[in-house]
């Protein structure tokens, strides 16, 4: 125990709330917000065009776009922890705060389509396509570079708050690597590098361009689309202290973290294969005999199964596999994208926020939980929670 990481502090803004205890609150008590989109699908069977729905967070994004929307949810959820945690200047002297956010990979795959059928439309050529694919990516490559140069740093101001630029830690990927940002966290906590991590992920998919996007690439829910998801939007961090250093404190630890792990295939949701099961089934085994090694009560899991047959399909496949290693499938299950939405680079903290508080406040009914997440990319992780005894 002394030589583990804890979590010590919580912080969140989603559409259910502008904290993390009114939030997850909301999603225990089956709450949701799901509001009409400004983009429209064509109904065929009415001939109408009819909104698509989101989780859109109101009251307070309102006006903001691209970088500015997510410095201004980063802004509110760090708020958050900071009066959750009671965390103040003093203590950030030595804390590092790690970031994760989107790489992009809807964009990626849309631009992709878009110039496979300019190549089939003799008007382009190769050269063409060539051309235009070098813009997107030089644009790609100069949006990460001033969301590195400002994101975290404004984050920090709008919170009157200073960390060390030496101690700002970015990663871009879906829903599953915000795991590699944790354990990047851990690692450095465990080495004595730092005293505390802020370890957290933003993210939006409600500003018109994303929606209309998503619906060409046929992932989000509509009139002609049952089996899509529901985009959302949100920011979440965690706090991660040392055992030691959260004592020294007198900081509330309120749950431990295990055994994260990681995988990947070879392939991706837009790909033409079928979902196997099998990397996601490699990180939950990898994490669940993290817990399996001690005496343990593992009763709940907590997944982003977010209403798209294909994720659900994988997980699936993945449950099959887990049989064999005699992995119990009686468990009660939460989905945070029911209550949040799909929400991208965000989903992990807030999957850890939602588990976090139901060993806090009891409604977990297990004292280890286990998180998995699985990425429209390819990747898919896990890790344990569990209660501090």
């Amino acid at each position: 125990m002394a030589h583990g990481v804890v979590v010590t502090g919580l912080g969140m803004v989603s559409s259910l709330g502008c904290d993390v205890i009114t939030s997850c609150a909301a999603a225990r008590g089956g709450i949701t917000r799901i509001t009409e989109m400004k983009f429209s699908a064509l109904d065929e069977g009415s001939g109408e065009m009819v909104p698509v729905k989101g989780h859109v967070i109101k009251g307070i994004v309102e006006g903001f776009e691209g970088l500015g929307r997510l410095i201004r949810l980063g802004a509110i959820a760090l708020r958050d922890l900071l009066e959750y945690s009671n965390l103040h200047e003093e203590h950030l002297l030595n804390t590092a705060i790690f970031l994760h956010l989107s790489d992009n990979y809807y964009d990626d795959q849309y631009f992709k389509r878009e110039h496979e059928e300019m190549l089939a439309n003799s008007s382009f050529g190769v050269e063409d396509t060539q051309l235009l694919n070098q813009e997107f990516n030089e644009e790609k490559e100069r949006s990460q570079a001033e969301i590195q140069s400002h994101l975290i740093s404004r984050i920090l101001e709008q919170n009157h708050i200073s960390i060390s630029s030496r101690s700002h830690y970015y990663s871009f990927g879906g829903d599953a690597r915000f795991v590699e940002a944790l354990i990047q966290a851990m690692g450095l906590l465990q080495k004595g590098m730092v005293e505390r991590c802020i370890v957290g992920g933003i993210d939006s998919l409600v500003e018109d361009q994303s929606i209309e996007r998503l619906y060409k690439l046929g992932l989000i829910h509509s009139v002609d689309n049952a089996e899509g998801f529901f985009p959302g939007e949100g920011a979440a961090f965690i706090l991660l202290e040392k055992f030691d250093a959260a004592r020294s404190r007198k900081a509330a630890m309120e749950s431990i973290i295990r055994s994260p792990a990681f995988a990947n295939e070879p392939f991706h949701r837009l790909s033409d294969e079928s979902p196997t099961g099998k990397a996601l089934y490699s990180a939950i085994a990898a994490s669940y005999a993290g817990v399996e090694e001690r005496s343990h009560d593992l009763r709940l899991v907590i997944g982003n199964l977010n209403g798209d047959s294909y994720r659900a399909q994988d997980y699936g496949n993945a449950l099959l596999r887990m049989r064999a290693i005699g992995f119990p499938t009686d468990l009660q299950q939460w989905f945070p994208p029911f209550s949040f939405g799909e929400t991208g680079a965000a989903t992990g903290a807030m999957a850890i926020c939602f588990g976090v508080r139901g060993l806090v406040r009891g409604y977990a009914t297990s004292r280890d939980i286990l998180v998995w997440l699985s990425s429209d990319d390819g990747n898919k992780s896990a890790l344990i929670l569990s209660a501090v005894t």
